[in-house]
């Protein structure tokens, strides 16, 4: 048997997609990230 509260806490998944396109805005390609604590302020510490 598991220890008590083992298994309790919700998994939550995030991810950031990077899409590219080419210049008739066809999409070209995508990348799928899994977010990481932080993210916010390194992506406005620019």
């Amino acid at each position: 048997m598991g220890k008590a509260g083992e298994g309790s806490k919700p998994t939550l998944y995030c991810y950031r997609y990077t899409l590219t396109f080419n210049e008739e805005k066809v999409l070209k390609s995508r990348k799928r990230d899994e977010c990481v604590p932080g993210t916010r302020e390194t992506l406005t510490a620019k």
